[in-house]
């Protein structure tokens, strides 16, 4: 798939944006709701303190005024009211129940509710076995703290008084919290966003331009311009980027120029491997391999049997590098029944000898019963008349620059004319390196 043809939803920055914003605002919205959750917590911890002295007034003004044997339950409010020496204003409503839960006097003549009738047996219950003073919940929404303070008549009968305290500067409190969460928001919004940018510029950035260069090595652009990045690890995958469009070009040259019959590199690729040697000017040899006597076994054997003549020497030739275990060698096809090995110096005699031994052994096989007893062929020479040729074999011209240095490809081209007319003046396969100095 192209690079610039991925969908926008399938995308890995869409994937990665969604993921990273889905999370930030889940870390958002957990961190602001502890933050409320325990602010809020603070709030009703400093009410319920702030509450007990509340709760103990209201107890000792109940047992002063004897409320419970008068059963002059709105007169008792007054009271409290009266002698509750606090903001009037916190005190918000006045209830009284019995022992059973009955509902005897409410400032605001509401039923109470099942929450109520529950904290009042809960008071009554703390007072009897805890021997606590009142019992209490906390009431955000209302923003208030509800007491229930147990007590007694002569008579021993219990009764419950339930006051609602308004929880002080709760307003204020919660614009402070609210404030504070938005605080923290706009703060994690910033990092995360900081974060984003950092990430979109040292990771997503490169790797969608690696991506596109990727994509026009592929339309065959391989001279990539790629820019340097702040990590280290992109320059290096650029660099192997830049390498591989180097290398997909060198194999699409070598490619158009390769032989047909063998596969193996032509005259384009075989000039281009010499000439870099010469730049490099470190020792080399180049091994010229040709085959003697080809044009009579193909006279006399036709194109197809000589074409396979041509695979068994690819053959032998990549058989004698593999043997030799010569790194960096290069086997070129020149066409006809000329080959090229290039290999460094310490490795062309045990090319050259394992080629010569290799075809000597496999040659006769191609040749019939009756020729192999001759030894040779008879057949129509270049001058019309029947000729009589050995069974082929194969000589190898080498050059080097160990003892002369080249200029250019033609020079080494000259010298190996000059190297293979003496190799061929030789019976049989043979090869010979120019050792001449300059």
């Amino acid at each position: 798939m192209n690079a610039r043809r991925i969908p926008f939803w399938r995308s890995f920055l869409t994937l990665l944006i969604a993921a990273y914003a889905v999370s930030m605002i889940l870390l958002v919205g957990i961190f602001t709701i502890l933050v409320f959750e325990n602010q809020t917590d603070l709030i009703a911890e400093n009410a319920l303190y702030a509450s007990l002295a509340t709760g103990e007034s209201i107890h000792k003004t109940l047992e002063e005024f004897n409320c419970a044997n008068g059963n002059d339950w709105p007169e008792c409010a007054v009271q409290i009211r009266r002698h509750y020496f606090y903001d009037p204003e916190t005190l918000l409503l006045l209830k009284f129940f019995n022992e059973n839960g009955e509902l005897l006097y409410s400032e605001d003549d509401e039923e109470p509710s099942l929450k109520d009738i529950r904290d009042v047996n809960a008071a009554i219950a703390k007072r009897e076995f805890e021997n606590k003073l009142f019992h209490h919940r906390v009431n955000v929404a209302d923003r208030s703290v509800v007491l229930f303070i147990p007590f007694v008549s002569n008579d021993d009968k219990a009764y419950v008084a339930q006051a609602n305290m308004k929880i002080a500067q709760i307003d204020a409190r919660i614009t402070y919290m609210n404030r504070q969460a938005l605080i923290i928001t706009i703060t994690v919004i910033l990092v995360h966003g900081a974060f984003a940018v950092f990430a979109f510029r040292t990771f997503i950035r490169p790797l969608r331009i690696l991506m596109k260069s990727i994509d026009r090595i592929a339309g065959g652009e391989y001279d990539v311009l790629i820019p340097e990045f702040g990590a280290m690890e992109f320059n290096l995958l650029s660099e192997k980027i830049r390498q591989m469009g180097s290398a997909v070009r060198d194999m699409q040259d070598a490619a158009r120029s390769a032989n047909p019959l063998t596969g193996l590199p032509g005259n384009v690729e075989i000039q281009k491997r010499i000439g870099k040697r010469i730049e490099s000017e470190e020792p080399f040899c180049v091994l010229y391999a040709d085959l003697d006597n080809f044009k009579a076994y193909n006279d006399s054997y036709g194109f197809h049997k000589g074409d396979d003549v041509i695979l068994f020497t690819r053959d032998i030739l990549i058989r004698a590098v593999e043997e030799s275990y010569a790194e960096d060698a290069f086997i070129g096809h020149e066409g006809g029944d000329d080959f090229v090995v290039i290999s460094r110096m310490d490795d062309w005699e045990s090319i050259a000898n394992r080629c010569v031994r290799l075809f000597d052994e496999g040659i006769k096989d191609f040749y019939s019963k009756e020729d192999r007893e001759k030894n040779g062929i008879e057949t129509i020479g270049r001058d019309g008349n029947k000729t009589w040729y050995p069974i082929g074999s194969l000589s190898v011209a080498v050059v080097s620059n160990e003892n002369r240095k080249f200029g250019n490809i033609g020079e080494v081209a000259k010298v190996a004319a000059e190297v293979k007319k003496f190799v061929k003046g030789i019976k049989g396969s043979a090869f010979a390196i120019d050792r001449r100095i300059d």
